[in-house]
């Protein structure tokens, strides 16, 4: 992909995470813009036993909880270890607090793989070995902030939005051509289709954005 990088500096939101109760799951929860370090092709090809478009699959669970923890030793390794392990503190009860309700133990297991990714420079030194991707930055004309994006190649596959205070977590769905992710955001739902380093962006009551994945910096 050609892309040139993105101007783009916040304060880092892994060491204020919060546990997130089974309540709040379908919730979109405040998040805080950050720096876009990372950039590589995108993987998004899903496992023929698990299709796009499926919600849960039994080899999800074990995927993200492998990622989270492999990202989490990776952070380990690099400057800010304090920090890191209190968020795996965190992290631990607010697994705890879900109480083995899967769409509650999902979405904060793909919640820290973002917190992980976007703190950490350690945790995306060896992306080769890991099944996540990002943050990148998904530079879309007309929505007033940029995007960051985190993929996550599990089967089936997510994408992690996050602009201004919005975070959304959306499920690869079926498609044609490109990568198509969907899920809930607001009172309707959000769907983010990338092809390459082009993407399109829609939100509910919203005119469809074009956007061009690019380069963090």
């Amino acid at each position: 992909m050609n892309a040139s990088p993105g101007d783009l500096s916040a304060p880092s939101r892994y060491s204020a995470a919060r546990p997130q109760t089974p309540e709040e799951t379908q919730m979109i929860r405040p998040a805080a813009l950050v720096p876009m370090l990372f950039f590589a092709c995108l993987v998004t090809a899903a496992r023929a036993d698990c299709p796009p478009g499926s919600t849960v699959c039994p080899e999800t669970r074990p995927a993200l909880e492998k990622e989270a923890g492999r990202l989490a030793g990776l952070a380990a390794t690099g400057a800010g270890k304090k920090s890191v392990a209190a968020g795996e503190a965190a992290f631990r009860k607010t697994i705890a607090a879900c109480g083995g309700a899967w769409p509650c133990l999902q979405h904060n297991l793909i919640d820290h793989i973002f917190e992980l990714r976007q703190g950490s420079a350690a945790a995306r030194s060896k992306d080769a070995e890991g099944i996540s991707i990002g943050p990148l930055v998904a530079n879309c004309p007309g929505l007033g902030a940029l995007v960051s994006v985190v993929f996550v190649n599990s089967a089936p596959a997510f994408a992690i939005l996050v602009w201004r205070d919005h975070t959304v977590v959306l499920t690869q769905a079926l498609s044609g051509s490109g990568a198509r992710y969907t899920g809930p955001f607001g009172m309707g739902e959000a769907q983010f289709w990338n092809k390459g380093d082009e993407a399109t962006l829609d939100l509910p009551g919203k005119p469809s954005l074009s956007c061009r994945i690019e380069q963090g910096g």
